[in-house]
């Protein structure tokens, strides 16, 4: 992905240690070659995070060791993720039972809960603009005030992890005056 794409759809998800590697040859030989054979979809990486991470979770703050997947997928527009095609492979099938999937936050926007709905092409295309303007305020309309911001880069083996509205808008903040 040499240049910033104009829409991102970004899975993360952690798996049960028991069917962990099935999983992964099924993702990996399965589920993305699928993926990106459907229309819009241009390309896709899949990551892996280990090690130990801080997660909060109603006023409680823990220490864990986890396992996070997250595949990025740089598509032509949020309708990609509409087409027939899409549809059909999107999905866990019979790993659903032992996938959790994770979110930056419980809700993406305001009103939006995207953990029982799903985030729409709309509300996709919303979030892209809004870190494409860079506008601080506006990106973080999308944000809960118990969220936790998953950052590519960082001091930790795994990126950063932001959490709380409040440290998100200060790092988001600070990257706007470095002109990110």
């Amino acid at each position: 992905m040499s240049e910033f794409p104009e829409c991102l759809l970004i899975v993360t998800a952690e798996v049960d240690a028991a069917v962990e590697a099935e999983w992964n040859r099924w993702y990996d030989a399965v589920h993305l070659p699928d993926a990106l054979k459907c229309p819009g979809v241009r390309r896709g990486r899949r990551y892996v995070a280990t090690g130990e991470i801080t997660e909060s979770a109603a006023g409680k703050t823990e220490r864990m060791a986890r396992r996070i997947y997250t595949t990025i997928y740089e598509l032509d527009s949020p309708d990609a993720i509409t087409t027939t095609e899409f549809r059909a492979m999107r999905g866990w099938y019979q790993f659903a039972p032992h996938v959790r999937s994770r979110h930056a936050g419980d809700r993406a926007g305001p009103g939006r809960d995207t953990m029982t709905t799903g985030p729409t092409p709309a509300l996709m295309k919303q979030i892209n603009e809004a870190f494409n303007s860079r506008d601080v305020d506006r990106i973080m309309s999308f944000f809960a005030e118990d969220c936790t911001f998953l950052m590519a880069r960082g001091p930790e083996p795994e990126g950063r992890r932001v959490h709380g509205k409040a440290a998100v808008r200060k790092v988001l903040g600070a990257l706007s005056r470095c002109g990110w």
